[in-house]
C-alpha cells in the first residue's frame, strides 16, 4: 500500500502541495506536528498522504536537517513507503540540507528533484532555474528580505549545504515517456547530451567543475546515469555504513506540465519513486503516477460577486457568518502588487503601523481589532496587512533600528503580532472566510487559534488553496480558509478570492 509523507518547510507550501493529492481523491492531512507526534496523527486519521510543515525555512541548516531527518526516520518506522520533499518554488530555505537529510534518513540512495512550477512561471533549463523568464539570481527572490537566493543554478544552491553528488538531467532523458509510450521505450531517447541546446556548463566551470559533491557541481548526466535504478534499503543499518558519495541528487529540467508528467512516468518505470522532491508543480502529476487519483486539470470558477454597495443596510449584530478577512504578513513584491488592487474588489485596507507590528500595546492592538470588526460587521472585505508598499517596509526597518530590535527578530515579531491580531478578531466575530498570505503568518494564526491541522479541499488558481481548519476535537470547523504563499499568485489574486467567497 502506498503511504506518502510530504515534508514542507512552511505552512502555505504544505497546503499548496497537499491539495494536489487531495483533488485527486487522496485522503490528505496537513499538520505542523513534530516527529514525536505523527504516530498519534496517523493512528487517529485514515489517510493516504501526510503533509508535515517542519517550520524550518529560516532555521540554521543543521537544525533544519535534524528536523527533517528525525521526521523521516519516524515515518520509516511507521511504515511510510514514499517521501516527497516539498521545496519552495523559488528555492528559498535550506534546500540542500533538507534534501540531504531526507535521503540519508529513508534508506534510499537516489533522489529525483524537479523544482519547476511551469503554471506559475517557474521552469528549469540546463540546470538553471527561471522565474517569469529571468534567471533566479536576477529575480525578485534574490532581494527577498528574509531568505535571498544567491544562485540561479540549482546544483549551486544544493551544494551550499550538502556534499551529496548532484547531477543535472536534461529533459530529453525522459522526453519519450507517458502518452501511451510503453515501458520498454520510455526514456530511450537521446539522453546524455547537453539538453535543449545547453553547453554542459550549468553551475559554472567546465562540466560544472569545482562543486563540493563527488562528481562536481551541475554536471550534465547521461541518459543511463539519470535513469539508474535506485539501490534502496529497507533499513538504516546498511545505509549508516555507506560512504556519502554513494548517494545522488538528480536535478531534472522541466519547462511544462507535460514535461513533469513525462518525468513522473519515467521515474516510475525505473523504480525511482521512493524519494522525490519539488514544489506543487511536480506534486500535481503524482496522484496519477502513484495511482491514488487522477491529474487535476480543471478548476471550479464562480461568477464575480460585487462588494456590498456603500451605505448598504445590514444587521451588525447578526450571528450569521459574514465578511472576508484577508491577513498578510508578506512583504514580497508579488503580494504588495496584488493588494494594490484592493479597492477594485471592495476591500478596505488596514495597514499596521510599525508600533502595531513590532512593539504593540493593548491600546494599539485594540485600535486595529476595532477597525477590522467595524468593517466586517456588514459583510465587508478587509485586508489586515503588514505593508502596502516598500516604503512601509522601510519605515518598519527604521523603527526597529531606532529601538535596537535585531533584524533577525523582525520576521518572527511581525508574524506573531499579526497572528495575535487575527486571533482576537476571530474570537470576537464569526466571519464568512479567512484568507492568509504568507506561510509565517498562517502558522502564527493557526497556532494562536489552537487549530490541530488543516484539510486542503481544492486549488482555486496556482498556489491559491481553499481548505478547512481541523479543531482540537479532530473535526472540520465552519470557517472557510484560503491560503497563498507570499511569492505566488497573479495580479488577479484578489479577483479569484472574491469570486470564491462571494
Amino acid at each position: 500500500m502506498t503511504k506518502i509523507l510530504v515534508i514542507a518547510d512552511d505552512f502555505t507550501g504544505a497546503l499548496d502541495t497537499g491539495v494536489q493529492f487531495a483533488v485527486g481523491g487522496a485522503r490528505v492531512y496537513v499538520t505542523a506536528a513534530g516527529a514525536e507526534h505523527i504516530s498519534n496523527v496517523i493512528s487517529t486519521n485514515s489517510l493516504d498522504v501526510l503533509v508535515v510543515d517542519t517550520e524550518s525555512r529560516h532555521l540554521p541548516p543543521q537544525l533544519a536537517a535534524e528536523r527533517v531527518g528525525a521526521l523521516t526516520r519516524e515515518a520509516v518506522r511507521l511504515g511510510f513507503t514514499h517521501f516527497y520533499k516539498k521545496t519552495d518554488s523559488a528555492l528559498r530555505g535550506n534546500i540542500g540540507a533538507e534534501l540531504g537529510a531526507m535521503l540519508e534518513s529513508n534508506g534510499d540512495t537516489a533522489l529525483a528533484f524537479a523544482p519547476a512550477y511551469p503554471e506559475s512561471g517557474r521552469i528549469t533549463k540546463n540546470g538553471i532555474h527561471y522565474i517569469d523568464g529571468a534567471q533566479l539570481g536576477d529575480s525578485v527572490f534574490a532581494r527577498d528580505p528574509h531568505a535571498p537566493v544567491k544562485h540561479s543554478a540549482v546544483a549551486d544552491i544544493i551544494n551550499e549545504q550538502t556534499v551529496i553528488k548532484t547531477v543535472v538531467c536534461p529533459a530529453d532523458v525522459y522526453g519519450s515517456c507517458g502518452g501511451g509510450v510503453n515501458d520498454r521505450e520510455c526514456g530511450s531517447g537521446k539522453g546524455g547530451g547537453s539538453g535543449k541546446g545547453g553547453t554542459g556548463d550549468a553551475g559554472g566551470g567546465k562540466n560544472g567543475g569545482s562543486g563540493k559533491g563527488d562528481g562536481g557541481r551541475g554536471r550534465i548526466g547521461s541518459g543511463g546515469e539519470c535513469g539508474r535504478e535506485s539501490n534502496s534499503d529497507s533499513g538504516n543499518e546498511t545505509v549508516g555504513r555507506r560512504e556519502q558519495h554513494s548517494r545522488s541528487i538528480y536535478i531534472y529540467d522541466a519547462e511544462s506540465d507535460a514535461d513533469l508528467l513525462s518525468l513522473g512516468h519515467y521515474l516510475k518505470t525505473r523504480g525511482l519513486l521512493k524519494s522525490l522532491a519539488g514544489c506543487a508543480g511536480f506534486a500535481r502529476v503524482l496522484p496519477e503516477i502513484y495511482e491514488i487519483g487522477g491529474i487535476y486539470t480543471a478548476r471550479e470558477t464562480a461568477p464575480h460577486s460585487p462588494p456590498p454597495p456603500p451605505g448598504a443596510t445590514c444587521e451588525p449584530d447578526s450571528p450569521a457568518p459574514r465578511g472576508l478577512l484577508l491577513v498578510t504578513g508578506s512583504v514580497n513584491p508579488i503580494t504588495l502588487k496584488q493588494i494594490s488592487k484592493a479597492s477594485e474588489y471592495g476591500f478596505q485596507i488596514i495597514g499596521l503601523t510599525p508600533e502595531q507590528k513590532l512593539t504593540p500595546s493593548a491600546k494599539t492592538t485594540g485600535e486595529a481589532v476595532d477597525a477590522a470588526l467595524h468593517a466586517l460587521r456588514c459583510g465587508g472585505r478587509v485586508i489586515l496587512t503588514a505593508a502596502e508598499t516598500q516604503a512601509d517596509v522601510d519605515l518598519a526597518d527604521e523603527y526597529a533600528r531606532a529601538r535596537g530590535i535585531p533584524e533577525s527578530e523582525l520576521r518572527n515579531r511581525i508574524s506573531d503580532n499579526i497572528g495575535q491580531l487575527a486571533a482576537a478578531i476571530l474570537e470576537q466575530r464569526t466571519i464568512g472566510a479567512l484568507a492568509v498570505f504568507g506561510g509565517d503568518t498562517l502558522y502564527s494564526i493557526i497556532k494562536q487559534i489552537g487549530a490541530k491541522a488543516i484539510s486542503p479541499l481544492r486549488e482555486l488558481a496556482p498556489g491559491i488553496v481553499e481548505a478547512s481548519i481541523i479543531s482540537d476535537s479532530n473535526q472540520p470547523t465552519s470557517l472557510r480558509l484560503i491560503t497563498k504563499s507570499g511569492g505566488l499568485g497573479g495580479e488577479d489574486t484578489l479577483a479569484v478570492i472574491s469570486r470564491t467567497v462571494g
